[in-house]
């Protein structure tokens, strides 16, 4: 049912729990797009009363489809795309969501220094995110945090004295609505299951300091009667049981940290590996593409800037040009024409998807300079285009070459397929679109993303 945003989000949910995780992706940005829309009439309607607010089951579940998007991205080696999302929530949640705080921290504590640096927007995350930090320690004062937990000070220095491994997820769980955990793939949902992101908070005066007498507070005896001693206090709430390393041994001098047992081990479920790349339209349903991209792929899924997705299948392939040819079901894009060879240095432009996008992806157009010689060609340029399969276009919006460049070649020369494979591949093929006045690249150019199994 069109503009359901709980209906996509319940079928994204689906796919997750399948373990199709790149067609939930599509589900739940749908998702987030309908509640969106659905938010934007709400607030127009001048019949909408003012002492309830109908935008709050809209904004649960824009929330819920934001979150489960990002936690599908994490799945899918795609953890800055991730970032993104969860940074967007955050800032623009008040109060503060610690939920989604220990969703961040818990893909953030599985990145290594080389894997931070190349995601550009970092500083801007961790920047934020200390911010974030700073204003929740003021507000669990005295308590200190370990994991998901805030604890007393005495407990935090215990683990750190043991060289313990703080507690968080390895992974994100997908959530149902009221933030219940979905089982995984092959599982079933456990009674006593707990969101391993939610945040434990202990008693304030079990964990209150010993030595706040000297604090300069007035200790002289309050001459009124002494005040009845405190009910017990209530049983703590369960500690989720969250894969890490398991705790050291406690020593004598370190106080024996009590968890709960845990729950019987379960095979993970299989996680797919997920690429991204670019894609150009040379005829209404046909995109050309880089081979790598989509060789061996159980599932590839095309999705272009006004976030609309559709399925595609490999019509050719040719590993020796690098190039494929991709059919995509129900789309309809603007062909690009292509070029006549040229054998010299030209100024040119990329179409590609240079960054993360939130909700769809986003197109770059980027310059840089083409040489053709003797069968090879090479890409100069002031920025990476991060995405194999870009078309490289001349002054008359003609395709002359084709990004085929890994992340890791140089900008100053970034291999590319030439206009000669290109036609040379069309053979048989399709048939190139004559010349025609350049449409916006948005029109022509698409995300690749290929899901194959690990």
């Amino acid at each position: 049912q069109k503009d359901n945003p709980l209906g996509h989000l319940g079928l994204g949910l689906c796919h997750a729990q399948k373990g199709l995780i790149a067609v939930s992706q599509s589900e739940f940005t749908t998702a987030y797009s309908d509640a969106n829309r659905a938010a934007a009439q709400v607030k127009s309607d001048p019949k909408a009363d003012p002492k309830k607010d109908p935008l709050a089951p809209l904004k649960a579940a824009m929330r819920l489809a934001h979150y489960n998007l990002a936690a599908a991205y994490a799945r899918t080696a795609d953890k800055p795309r991730a970032l993104v999302i969860l940074n967007t929530l955050i800032t623009e949640t008040k109060p503060i969501d610690e939920m989604l705080v220990n969703a961040q921290r818990s893909i953030l504590a599985t990145m290594d220094d080389n894997a931070r640096a190349a995601v550009g927007s970092m500083p801007t995350i961790l920047k934020a995110l200390d911010s974030i930090n700073s204003a929740l320690a003021t507000l669990h004062a005295p308590l200190q945090r370990w994991g998901i937990e805030w604890t007393g000070a005495d407990q935090v220095a215990a683990h750190r004295h043991g060289n313990e491994s703080e507690l968080l997820p390895r992974q994100l769980p997908f959530l149902l609505p009221g933030d219940a955990l979905m089982p995984e793939a092959g599982q079933k949902l456990a009674a006593n299951a707990v969101n391993p992101l939610l945040p434990i908070t202990g008693d304030p005066q079990q964990f209150a300091s010993a030595d706040t007498g000297n604090s300069g507070v007035d200790s002289k005896p309050d001459a009124s009667p002494a005040p009845p001693p405190p009910p017990p206090a209530p049983a703590p709430k369960p500690k989720p049981v969250i894969a890490d390393t398991p705790p050291k041994p406690a020593t004598p001098s370190t106080p024996a940290i009590v968890t709960p047992p845990p729950a019987p081990a379960q095979p993970p479920a299989p996680v797919s590996h997920t690429v991204r790349g670019a894609a150009f339209a040379v005829a209404p349903d046909l995109l050309i593409t880089c081979a790598r991209l989509v060789d061996g792929a159980k599932e590839i899924e095309i999705q272009s800037t006004d976030a609309a997705s559709h399925r595609a299948t490999i019509v050719a392939i040719d590993k020796g040009t690098g190039l494929a040819l991709l059919k995509v079901e129900g789309g309809k894009y603007q062909p690009l024409a292509l070029a006549e060879p040229a054998q010299k240095t030209i100024a040119v432009q990329i179409a590609a998807f240079t960054r993360p996008g939130i909700f769809a992806p986003i197109l770059d157009v980027i310059t840089g300079e083409l040489s053709s010689s003797d069968g090879k060609s090479y890409l100069r340029t002031q920025t990476h285009p991060r995405s194999a399969g870009s078309p490289v276009i001349n002054d008359q919006g003609q395709v002359v070459a084709m990004v085929s460049a890994t992340r890791d070649d140089s900008i100053n020369k970034l291999p590319a397929v030439g206009i000669e494979a290109i036609r040379k591949f069309a053979q048989g093929h399709f048939t190139p679109v004559a010349a025609v006045t350049p449409a916006a690249p948005s029109l022509c150019v698409v995300e690749v993303t290929a899901s194959r199994d690990p």
